[in-house]
């Protein structure tokens, strides 16, 4: 008799939840004052409260196959507040600004050509002063094999002395 009365109790307040969640989707105000994210927690809650509910239900009739509770009145309400709640919430996805496509497609647009020279070793041409500087490959014969690729060959400046 005391585990019936639970959940007579449970039951009791989980048809409230749905009730209070059906007065507030009721109330076009209450709806359009929310925001997407408060309307989606109120489904989540809506769903996890009818499913309570429901089992609630099987486990009172299982105690008491004499219970006259009327569940369709409750499944209204809870099918109303999903739709009116899935149906805002579609229509305000529908109406965010969606990113507006570029003027031209991606693929008939031109870039001009980029010349980009060559790299060499010679740098007098790219620098006049260069002429000065002498730019030559060390080879390190005494490098442990452990050291990197850029370890075994170098590059050594030396300045020209000739003027």
């Amino acid at each position: 008799m005391e585990k019936l009365q639970e959940l007579v109790s449970r039951r009791r307040y989980t048809k409230g939840n749905i009730t209070r969640l059906y007065n507030f989707v009721s109330s076009d105000k209450d709806v359009a004052n929310s925001t997407t994210e408060a309307l989606l927690v109120k489904k989540n809650r809506a769903l996890d409260s009818f499913s309570s509910y429901e089992k609630c239900n099987v486990d009172i009739l299982q105690l008491d196959e004499k219970d006259d509770e009327d569940v369709s009145v409750v499944e209204e309400r809870f099918f109303h507040i999903l739709a009116t709640l899935d149906a805002e919430c579609n229509k305000r996805n529908s109406q965010e600004p969606k990113p507006s496509a570029p003027s031209a497609p991606i693929s008939k647009l031109k870039l001009p050509p980029i010349n980009v020279p060559i790299f060499s070793a010679r740098i007098q041409r790219a620098c006049p002063r260069a002429s000065s500087v002498r730019i030559e490959r060390a080879s390190s014969a005494s490098s442990a094999p452990s050291q990197s690729v850029h370890s075994q060959s170098a590059w050594r400046i030396q300045p020209r002395l000739e003027w």
